[in-house]
């Protein structure tokens, strides 16, 4: 072999390797960058988090994004909400996850915070699973959990919530019909599950956070009539004002872990924040 053909296959090993220790880099920072923020050890304390569950942080990550919309809430305002959460949904991920693509991370923002203003019918339980090319697998074992969270007879706090989502979550990781991919997309989804649903229990039950200023000042919990035209969607109402608090909390939980499911923490965080836009109206 020629001393040409020895460097050129050296450069290509060197250069795998450097793109190898990128990506892991990348990794390891996403990781360090969740678990360094606020409320880390809270979570932990009030058993929010979940250590069988690989994909914990994407959960933390949800909740740090929400917690930045939240410091930056005096600049969104109810005729541009959509394109004001998608901005800084977006801001917050690039930049604590420098490694991440801008072009790509922004066009996904924008576009899913639209397309959730666009179909409402997104925020309802019933209708989340058909708004998204999920395999139907997957779609089989959302759907399992969503019913028994509705079907949950103990309202009185979240903890009831967050011990049947972690089961749920223990069946999957211990389920070995369900291939990589599913059970990162459904583990990524219990994951937020929990954590949002704690989130927006607390926005909920505290009337000075900023988060109540906005979400009772702009939509007020009003669906759009349009999505009626779409037969494969279930309508449970046309007004969330007539639901219970603990319904809306729960559609906000499942639209969001929906979009974990799908996008990863990008995903979570704009669903999150624009369907609870949608879904929270000023009467608790």
């Amino acid at each position: 072999m020629s001393k040409r053909k020895v460097y050129a296959k050296r450069l290509a090993i060197v250069f795998v390797i450097i793109i190898a220790m990128f990506i892991y880099s990348c990794t390891e920072q996403n990781i360090s960058n969740a678990k360094s923020r606020p409320y880390e050890s809270l979570y932990d304390t009030l058993a929010i988090s979940n250590p069988l569950n690989s994909y914990d942080t994407i959960g933390i990550i949800h909740n740090n994004g929400l917690l930045y919309i939240e410091n930056n809430i005096q600049n969104i305002s109810c005729e541009n909400y959509t394109s004001n959460i998608g901005y800084y949904s977006s801001s917050y991920i690039l930049s604590n996850f420098p490694c991440e693509d801008s072009t790509e991370i922004t066009n996904l923002s924008d576009s899913l915070a639209n397309f959730i203003d666009s179909n409402q019918g997104y925020c309802f339980m019933d209708s989340i699973l058909n708004y998204y090319n999920l395999s139907s697998n997957v779609k089989f074992k959302l759907n399992n959990i969503i019913q028994t969270l509705k079907n949950n007879s103990d309202t009185t706090n979240y903890s009831s919530y967050i011990i049947l989502i972690k089961n749920w979550e223990n069946t999957i990781i211990n389920d070995n019909n369900i291939n990589s991919n599913e059970k990162e997309q459904l583990l990524q989804f219990g994951s937020v599950a929990r954590y949002s649903l704690y989130y927006w229990w607390t926005i909920a039950n505290s009337g000075s956070n900023p988060w109540n200023q906005v979400l009772a000042g702009c939509q007020g919990g009003k669906i759009k009539l349009k999505d009626h035209n779409s037969p494969n969607i279930q309508f449970l109402g046309t007004d969330f004002s007539s639901y219970s608090l603990w319904y809306k909390l729960l559609c906000v939980a499942i639209s969001d872990a929906a979009g974990a499911a799908k996008f990863g923490y990008i995903g979570a965080i704009v669903s999150s924040a624009v369907t609870a836009v949608i879904v929270f109206s000023s009467s608790k």
